[in-house]
């Protein structure tokens, strides 16, 4: 089964500065598994099962309009890969946007 993601990915000079904050990251001895799978860094809106077709076209048009975020914490996730993340900004923005892609693509 092959497993799906919708993430939101940065614009040019956002990603830059967060890859940035992974390289230094990376030099201070707490190595990014981020910068080995070869992805960008994103905000996570929803991890499913097996992709359906159609989905990457159905995506393209969904997150189409900006979004503007803050990333105003820090953490890991639970695990022994020692996966840090930036944390957006809770706001109503985001949880529609949020909420938008369980109910269209959830299933």
């Amino acid at each position: 089964m092959i497993k799906t993601a919708i993430e939101l990915l940065f614009d040019a000079q956002t990603d830059a500065t967060l890859r940035g904050l992974l390289d230094e990251i990376d030099a201070a001895g707490l190595p990014s598994p981020l910068i080995g799978w070869g992805t960008r860094p994103h905000l996570s809106l929803l991890l499913g099962g097996a992709a359906r077709d159609g989905l990457e076209e159905a995506v393209a048009a969904f997150g189409a309009e900006p979004l503007s975020v803050t990333l105003d914490g820090v953490g890991t996730f639970p695990g022994d890969k020692g996966i840090v993340y930036l944390a957006p900004v809770v706001t109503r923005a985001l949880l529609d946007i949020h909420d938008a892609a369980h109910a269209a693509f959830g299933a």
